[in-house]
């Protein structure tokens, strides 16, 4: 019998010369070609930029074959099971869609299939917050910024400069709380990314001034006083918002001073040592002292002594000795 040999697999049948085989008595050589591979899945896929996942071949083999993979261009990758890939994440703005064939082939047979990327842009995070920020001073709160990303990413805050900071969810506050007088207004600008897009928002935070109390001084010059003298002393305050301040007095004996210009306190008649008119007759003058900036009001009160004058030949005079008696 003679050895035939064929490029391709064949299913060889020799029929017995007796009761077969064809009617010279030659063998019958029956030949069943193998399957190509069938290649199921979809030709058309859609991948999202910025990052290199496509999706798979699938394919399959009536004969059980093992299976290989190749995918034309260098653009898209294929691997040994069908994975596909980009060589290179894709941007959208660059490139919206790839080609590609597609082989699959069983080691006799290959099957080809023509496929198709489109991109899909990723969404740029959304800033919904005002841009536009108030806080009082001394004290670093300010607000937050409100964002949100449509593909659902994690979003990153940051934000330009050291003056402001920004937290992991978007809050902001002063790195040292900020004073009025030294600086009314703060700007920088604030990014928001996924990953992969950034949004940015320039903001301004105004600063609310906090009205400061006045503060008096000077309030021991006030405790004492000579008999037969008007003056008690001059008034002095300071105020950290340099408004403009009012002294007032009130207190049991307040009816017997008065303010003169806003600066000095005084009798309203010469005191007399050996005649106190407080309202207890002991020298000892009960008033509260009030300084107001028109909003705040700071009070002391003050036990005012009047000191007794040594009298001479030419009567009392303001400018004895003052001694206790």
């Amino acid at each position: 019998m003679s050895r035939i040999t064929f490029v391709m697999f064949v299913v060889i049948s020799l029929a017995a010369c007796s009761g077969g085989g064809g009617s010279n008595g030659a063998p019958t050589i029956s030949i069943t070609a193998t399957a190509a591979p069938i290649i199921s899945s979809a030709s058309a896929f859609t991948a999202v930029e910025n990052q290199t996942a496509i999706g798979s071949i699938t394919a399959s083999d009536a004969d059980s074959d093992s299976l290989t993979y190749t995918i034309s261009g260098t653009e898209i990758l294929i691997s040994s099971t069908g994975v596909l890939s980009f060589n290179a994440a894709p941007v959208y703005a660059t490139k919206a869609s790839y080609t590609a064939t597609v082989s699959v082939s069983d080691g006799v047979k290959t099957t080809t299939q023509d496929i198709t990327v489109s991109i899909t842009a990723t969404a740029a995070p959304i800033i919904s917050s005002a841009s536009a920020f108030t806080a009082v001073e001394n004290q670093t709160a300010i607000g937050s910024i409100t964002a949100s990303d449509a593909d659902s990413d994690s979003l990153t805050y940051t934000i330009s400069g050291t003056e402001i900071l920004i937290s992991s969810t978007g809050v902001l506050s002063f790195n040292a709380a900020p004073v009025y007088a030294t600086k009314a207004s703060y700007t920088a600008t604030v990014s928001v990314s996924d990953g992969v897009k950034t949004t940015t928002q320039d903001i301004t935070v105004s600063i609310t001034a906090v009205n400061a109390a006045p503060v008096l001084s000077n309030i021991t010059n006030c405790s004492k006083a000579n008999e037969n003298t008007l003056k008690v002393c001059d008034l002095s305050a300071t105020d950290a918002d340099n408004d403009t301040l009012t002294f007032t007095i009130d207190g049991d004996d307040a009816s017997l001073f008065s303010v003169a210009n806003n600066e000095v306190l005084k009798f309203k008649t010469n005191p007399d040592y050996e005649s106190p008119a407080d309202e207890n007759n002991n020298n000892e003058y009960l008033i509260t002292l009030n300084v107001s900036d028109g909003k705040l009001t700071t009070s002391s009160s003050l036990k005012l002594q009047v000191l007794n004058v040594e009298e001479n030949q030419f009567g009392e005079g303001q400018f004895g000795t003052s001694v206790m008696e």
